[in-house]
């Protein structure tokens, strides 16, 4: 059971990857130049993303998601000290860990699944004929 300052920790944590959610859509949506299909009738990235993981048959998937990684990384890393301790104390919290450490590549990596799970229910009309054929 979580105490009263880890449900703080946890609204904490949840606001700055809200924020940070935004920031990256708004990095991928403004990448057209790393799109793999550039011929094709996707904007940009963002949206190369999310039709690739409504259909999960890519090849060059590997390249994105090690992009996407980088890019969540980096994000993470650029927060003051006192939200990556609050981020990272919000996924360890069930470890309990006697230190308050940062955990950089975890909040990469919960960033990235956060942003998977937005693309798969993401929608527009060019993602809707790529992935429907319409």
């Amino acid at each position: 059971m979580r105490t009263k300052a880890e449900f703080i920790i946890k609204e904490i944590s949840d606001a700055n990857y809200e924020e940070l959610l935004n920031k990256l859509i708004y990095k991928l949506k403004r990448a057209p130049d790393c799109r793999l299909q550039p011929y094709g009738s996707l904007n940009n990235l963002w949206e190369e993303i999310c039709a690739q993981k409504q259909t999960d048959n890519w090849d060059g998937w590997i390249f994105v998601d090690h992009y996407v990684e980088s890019l969540c990384f980096l994000l993470c890393e650029e927060l003051p000290n006192e939200i990556q301790y609050a981020m990272s104390y919000d996924l360890v919290v069930d470890r309990h860990d006697d230190e308050p450490c940062i955990y950089p590549n975890e909040m990469a990596n919960e960033l990235k699944n956060k942003l998977y799970q937005i693309a798969i229910n993401y929608s527009n009309h060019r993602i809707d004929n790529y992935v429907y054929g319409n």
